[in-house]
């Protein structure tokens, strides 16, 4: 939701949850569990770059999760009008930040999903979202995925008028290395 409240700004935040297991295509997987994700609302943003900024509100959500009994497991971030690619400076950044600064507290591994979005001009004429009207009949607002796995996709219906795309692309960092994440949507 960060992320297309600033649609045309890069946006930033974390990941709370904790390591799991689940059955996932026919056989239990370890995985992460993602509950919510917190934006940083002190964050540094620009159409294509986004940092913390300000270190000491960073400091103070991550020890505020820590204190209410919740565990940081990664972050997220947008790409506005872009895809959902991770980009050099965002490797770069991601394997320092898990080096530097969360492996020294336990975190062997991070979960980052980059978010592309871009508004979409007319809802109306959106192929995917023309399939959900009824006649001439707006649907609901509402997200209608199109693509659940391995990335999340659809399209963000606000009203009649205002629409986004978005795609969600996992990468799961940890041993120098970084690699591409299967994400599973739920609503629930």
């Amino acid at each position: 939701m960060s992320a297309i409240e600033l649609h045309d700004k890069e946006s930033l935040g974390f990941l709370i949850g904790h390591p799991d297991r689940h059955f996932i295509a026919g056989k239990m997987t370890e995985c992460i569990t993602v509950h919510a994700a917190y934006p940083m609302q002190s964050a540094d943003r620009g159409r294509s770059m986004v940092g913390f900024g300000n270190l000491a509100a960073r400091r103070r959500v991550e020890s505020t999760v820590k204190t209410v009994g919740f565990s940081i497991v990664g972050g997220y971030h947008s790409h506005p009008n872009g895809s959902a690619k991770l980009s050099t400076e965002d490797v770069e950044a991601i394997t320092s930040d898990l080096e530097e600064v969360y492996s020294k507290e336990g975190l062997e591994s991070w979960l980052e999903i980059v978010i592309g979005v871009r508004k979409i001009k007319n809802p109306k004429t959106s192929l995917h979202l023309k399939r959900h009207y009824v006649g001439k009949k707006c649907p609901p607002p509402g997200f209608y995925p199109w693509n659940i796995t391995p990335e999340i996709a659809g399209d963000v219906l606000v009203s009649p008028k205002v629409a986004y795309r978005i795609n969600m692309a996992g990468y799961l960092s940890g041993n120098d290395k970084v690699l591409s994440s299967l994400l599973c949507y739920s609503r629930y």
